[in-house]
Formats: C-alpha cells, structure tokens, sequence
C-alpha cells in the first residue's frame, strides 16, 4: 500500500522529489485506464483510490523537494493531509473488492457501512494525529485483505490478472519493508524513499492490470 513520507520541513531531497513525482504520474495514468477500461463501480473505487494515491505522492514530494522554502504551518498541513489520504486510498481499495466479491443485498450493505466508518474514524483521528504509523495500522490490514482477495480470486478461476495484482500488492508490502529498513542505493542520490517509489510504481501497474478486469458481484 502507498505511504508518503515526508521530510523535515527544513530539509531538501530533490531526487525524493523526482521519483514521487514520477509515482504520482504513474498513479494518474493507470487510474485514467481503468476508468476508460472498466465501468464497474468495483474498479471505478480502485481507480478513486489510484487518484488520491498520485495525490499524496505529489504533496509529498512538493514537500521533499521545497520543504525549506514552505511555511512551517504549511508543510505541517501537508504532512497531515498525506496521513489522511492513506485512509482514502485503504478505503477505495476494500469497498472495491466488496462490491466485486459481495452480491447486492444486506451483507453489501453491511461491509460497505463498515467500510465508511473505518474510513470515518480514521480521518477524525488522523485530524489531529498525523503520524504515519497510523497509515501502517490502516493500510496494512487492508492491503492483506485485497490480496486475499485476489488469490481467492484466481484460486477459484479468476483470470490471471487477479494473480498479477497479487504479485503487485505483495511487491509493495515487501518496498515498505525496505524503506522501513532504510536499504537505498546511495544516502543521498537514490535513498530508501527513492526505491521504494520506483518499487511503488511497479507494484500500483500490477495491481491495475488485476482492477481493469474487476466486475460488480451480483
């Protein structure tokens, strides 16, 4: 799952810039497809969660590569809406895959309602609490939640793009390990943060290759 982390409001990183930049653009583009691909509200949710994803890459890098030129109230404003973003992305994602694994009805219903309040209350918090390891809380759960998901998906016949999305959405929890770990190429030209974007990029394509052939349940 995608999570943006930003600097020190005192600090500049433009290659971080860069690669976010280049995430986001890669964000906007395979949400464009699967809109132009897919009708079905399941994949209209994930393209949703693809958009504020691009969103947040590009705040975040705004943030790594002007940091010292911006307010510091301003960068605050912008780590804030990032951490919140996360729960927007965790939740287009989960209400997808119910209206793709769930028929119309009162279980629907149900799973969606929860899916808004989780949503709710993580944004209320987040408000007011914007650390980032509230967006691990959220968007790991979620994210093991869609990959069961998608290898369900293809275990029971699904086509095997449901398998490329599994792939895609397990590339991505192994990046976050290793930004966390803080394994990059060079501390300063290519660092943790810089491969995990290209790792991000790489992941989000496999992932939508798995919502263009989402359909509604039912």
């Amino acid at each position: 799952m995608i999570r943006i982390r930003m600097p020190h409001p005192s600090s500049s990183e433009p290659v971080t810039m860069i690669t976010d930049y280049v995430l986001a653009g890669v964000a906007w583009a395979l949400a464009r497809g699967l809109l132009r691909a897919n009708a079905s509200r399941a994949a209209r949710l994930w393209a949703l969660a693809f958009l504020v994803a691009g969103a947040a890459a590009l705040v975040g890098g705004s943030v790594h590569g002007f940091g010292s030129a911006l307010p510091r109230a301003l960068a605050q404003a912008a780590r804030t809406a990032a951490v919140m973003s996360v729960g927007v992305v965790s939740a287009g994602l989960l209400a997808g895959v119910v209206f793709a694994a769930v028929r119309p009805g009162w279980r629907r219903s149900v799973l969606l309602a929860l899916c808004a309040a989780k949503l709710a209350g993580y944004l209320a918090w987040t408000a007011f609490h914007p650390d980032f390891r509230y967006a691990v809380y959220d968007s790991l759960p979620t994210g093991l939640l869609v990959l069961g998901f998608l290898v369900h998906w293809r275990l029971r016949g699904g086509p095997p793009e449901a398998a490329w999305g599994a792939l895609g959405l397990a590339v991505s929890i192994a990046g976050a390990i290793l930004q966390q770990a803080r394994l990059g190429v060079h501390p300063v030209w290519f660092n943790h943060s810089d491969v995990y974007h290209v790792i991000q990029a790489v992941a989000l394509a496999q992932v939508a290759r798995a919502g263009r052939m989402l359909r509604d349940a039912g």
